[in-house]
């Protein structure tokens, strides 16, 4: 039996959400209440920014699993002292970037309230 999971993104500005087969929903900070998420068994939660939010949808969810930086998966090797200083948000990008493109050297460009290259 497969779980039901939903990964949500909380950012400066905006909470971002999607299911593997889903197009990605996002609202603004301002605007969002755990209830504008689908029922999920687990979800998959990263923070970089409004940790109340986090709280909340914990309040609401049962299965909340929040999702940090790691020194190393696969690949990729952090060599940030404290890797979990990374923003999730950054490290999972180069995560997908590596899965798309297994083969080359690559410059991620992250555009959101702060512009940043990993």
């Amino acid at each position: 039996m497969s779980r039901s999971s939903l990964f949500v993104d909380i950012g400066n500005s905006a909470v971002k959400w999607r299911t593997p087969d889903s197009v990605v929903f996002s609202q603004g900070v301002d605007f969002f209440t755990p209830n504008s998420l689908p029922k999920a068994e687990i979800l998959w939660v990263s923070a970089v920014a409004n940790l109340s939010i986090v709280d909340a949808i914990k309040e609401t969810h049962a299965n909340v699993k929040l999702v940090s930086s790691l020194r190393q998966h696969e690949k990729l090797t952090i060599a940030y002292e404290d890797p979990t200083t990374l923003g999730s948000d950054r490290f999972f990008a180069m995560l997908g970037a590596i899965k798309s493109f297994p083969e080359i050297s690559l410059l991620i460009i992250d555009v959101g309230s702060a512009v940043t290259f990993d």
